[in-house]
């Protein structure tokens, strides 16, 4: 388990780095600009370049990792139907996926709705927000070493319930945005670096419970399906973020301007109730039992 912890850490951080090299594109781009590309030629070539580095890093696992090291194939016959039906077979599965699913739907709401935040109940300039979400990123890179060490100490489930309960009260705060005593660009960090604390515990500790899942799966019924696994919360990862983009949708026709911001507040209603739901499906997760290899009756 603690193997696992460390490669979802470290896989977290990864993709932190890569939201910040990414958010560099502009920054390259006008690099190539100053050697007399057009505009546009420059943002090509910085977008090129960066697809490069990317292509080569996602071949360093190919070329430095020895499967047969830290893997036993096992060949399976299951169609993929029912190997899917098998996967949510499994109780501890089902609590976790949908927990996820209703995770991704608030994540998204929030991420969807921060603009409307910033522009509509803060009224503040847009260019705010990239700023915003850059300090979200680096916020919850920082504490990735923390996440690891209290994982290992308290528990991948209760820390994850308890970044849920977090998240689900910061969500209320949006409800206030604009209406408290305090400079709109103060309220707007505020919220930021409320998020970023559970944003780091959720992207470290669920794919490490899936990665303890698929391996008691694969004790118990002799068949390597992680990849089934990992397939079926990704569909259901993708899914979250599709309903939280029609739910904040919706929730605009309620209002989406300054002076009628009734919808963009009670985004912050609906990302509560939703994180809130996350904690209390996941608190039927068998972490002892997955964990330890027992059988499940």
């Amino acid at each position: 388990p603690d193997m696992r912890l460390n490669l979802s850490t470290w896989t977290s951080a990864a993709y932190a780095i890569g939201i910040v090299v990414a958010g560099l594109t502009p920054a390259i781009a006008s690099a190539f600009e100053g050697t007399g590309l057009s505009t546009l030629r420059s943002f090509q070539a910085a977008v090129i370049l960066l697809a490069a580095v990317a292509l080569f890093c996602m071949y360093v696992p190919v070329w430095t990792i020895d499967e047969r090291r830290y893997s036993h194939p096992v060949s399976t016959t299951t169609p993929v139907w029912e190997a899917l039906k098998a996967a949510f077979s499994m109780s501890d599965f089902r609590r976790f996926v949908f927990s996820d699913f209703a995770y991704f739907t608030g994540l998204t709401i929030a991420q969807t709705g921060l603009l409307f935040y910033v522009t509509v109940l803060l009224e503040e300039d847009e260019a705010l927000v990239g700023t915003l979400l850059a300090v979200m990123v680096i916020v919850s890179f920082l504490f990735y070493p923390a996440v690891n060490l209290l994982a290992k100490r308290l528990g991948k489930k209760p820390l994850t319930i308890a970044a849920f309960v977090w998240m689900s009260i910061v969500m209320l705060g949006v409800l206030g945005l604009g209406r408290v005593g305090l400079a709109p660009t103060a309220q707007a960090f505020g919220l930021i670096l409320l998020l970023s604390v559970p944003i780091a515990f959720l992207g470290v500790l669920p794919f490490a419970i899936l990665s303890d899942i698929a391996d008691y799966d694969a004790r118990q019924s002799g068949e390597s399906r992680e990849g089934t696994f990992v397939a079926a919360r990704t569909f259901m990862q993708k899914a979250g973020q599709t309903t939280g983009i029609l739910l904040f949708a919706i929730l605009t026709t309620l209002g989406r301007d300054v002076g009628d911001d009734l919808g963009i507040r009670l985004s912050g209603i609906v990302g509560f109730v939703l994180l809130l739901g996350a904690a209390v499906l996941l608190t039927g997760y068998r972490a002892d039992v997955i964990e330890e290899g027992s059988i499940i009756e």
